[in-house]
């Protein structure tokens, strides 16, 4: 059994402690966790894929540590009013449309054999994501137009995903149908 507590998989689960140094009211340190975050977020995967440790659990492992620290940075954004509710709604759409998605492609396919392939338009939100974090964190006003786009960006992310699923998984899904 390989070992589960590889380097990669350590730099995901570090990106917990990183939020909770948001606790601290320092515009230096929330921009700092923010920043770690992001590069950690870039290199977990890169680095498993590199030395050739990706583990099951670092599959798991990445995206419950990404959401744990947006949904974490979000919450305590929004309790100190810097986030009003139609922003946190906004930044959690992209959540949202994989959930959609997740449904729906168990409703059609019930995910017998299927290929998934990563959303551009989803890492595009992401970045986007921590763009806006970054922001509010230096105090800067988003314009509600931003907070807009997450919701455009929310409903492309579910078709680009329906359709790579369709397209890429065509001959597979047909035959177990």
């Amino acid at each position: 059994m390989k070992n589960m507590l590889t380097l990669s998989n350590t730099i995901s689960l570090l990106r917990a402690p990183i939020a909770f140094l948001f606790l601290l009211p320092s515009t230096f340190v929330r921009v700092f966790a923010i920043i770690a975050a992001m590069v950690s977020d870039c290199f977990d995967g890169y680095i498993a894929r590199r030395f050739k440790n990706e583990t099951l659990l670092g599959k798991v492992l990445d995206p419950v540590m990404d959401k744990f620290f947006v949904y974490f940075v979000l919450g305590i954004l929004f309790v100190e009013g810097k986030l009003p509710l139609f922003g946190l709604i906004a930044l959690l759409v992209r959540d949202v449309a994989v959930t959609l998605y997740v449904i729906t492609t168990l409703a059609l396919y019930r995910w017998k054999g299927l290929l998934f392939y990563p959303a551009i338009t989803s890492k595009i939100t992401t970045a986007m994501q921590f763009v806006v974090l970054l922001a509010i964190a230096t105090s800067f006003i988003i314009p509600v137009i931003i907070y807009q786009l997450f919701f455009v960006l929310g409903a492309a992310i579910y078709v680009e995903l329906l359709i790579k699923t369709i397209l890429f998984n065509k001959p597979r899904v047909s035959s177990t149908n």
